[in-house]
């Protein structure tokens, strides 16, 4: 979008990226083990540019590192304002008129406006942890950590699973499940097995809860 807002001759572009790294999801940090695109190389890329590196996946990192070299061969680089987070749109004047931007330096915390006649809202998806303080702690089974509480579950979002916590859980042998079904599960999975950890895959399909042991 950016790229076609500059061929086109705009005069006047500016970019809020509340990350400090453009990339999105892909440049999420931390992320879990081996998080890369399931699609091959050559058809996870833009038209006018090749995926570059090798194998037949790109990774995040790879990702990344493509996106940054495209804003710069297009000339819009430039105007992207990383670490920067638009907190509130406000509409001035009539219908249609301007609008004014309150953003926030995501690290001093200065909040300046900035005006525009177009906003185009391209945010894409934040993860989610669903909140588990309700979760009772005898579900977690028998063993306990200490001698008057059952064990309470490691509970950890897929974007936690680092190569630490991977190795952390091959070395006590824990007994692993992965909710979900998705691209981020089943590389989840893939990665503990890649370690010799069996995992569990827990998904709803349609109104049933399917498990897929190892």
């Amino acid at each position: 979008m950016a790229k076609a807002f500059v061929q086109r001759g705009c005069r006047s572009l500016t970019i809020f990226e509340k990350a400090n790294s453009v990339g999105g999801h892909w440049a999420w940090s931390p992320n879990y083990v081996g998080v890369g695109v399931q699609n091959k190389r050559d058809a996870y890329r833009f038209c006018d540019k090749a995926m570059t590196g090798h194998g037949p996946r790109a990774s995040a990192a790879e990702v990344v590192a493509y996106l940054q070299a495209y804003s710069h061969e297009h000339g819009f680089s430039q105007h992207i304002h990383l670490g920067t987070e638009v907190v509130e749109v406000v509409e001035k004047g009539l219908c249609g008129g301007r609008r004014e931007l309150i953003v926030c330096d995501v690290n001093t915390g200065e909040r300046r406006t900035h005006a525009a006649d177009v906003v185009v809202l391209a945010a894409g998806i934040t993860p989610h942890l669903p909140s588990l303080s309700s979760m009772p702690p005898a579900v977690a089974g028998p063993r306990a950590e200490h001698a008057d509480s059952v064990r309470v579950p490691k509970i950890v979002h897929s974007s936690e699973l680092d190569a630490a916590l991977v190795c952390e859980t091959v070395a006590h042998r824990r007994r692993v499940v992965v909710v979900g079904g998705g691209k981020s599960a089943s590389e989840c999975v893939a990665c503990l097995r890649e370690g010799g950890m069996p995992a569990s895959d827990v998904q709803r399909c349609h109104s049933n809860l399917r498990a897929f042991a190892p």
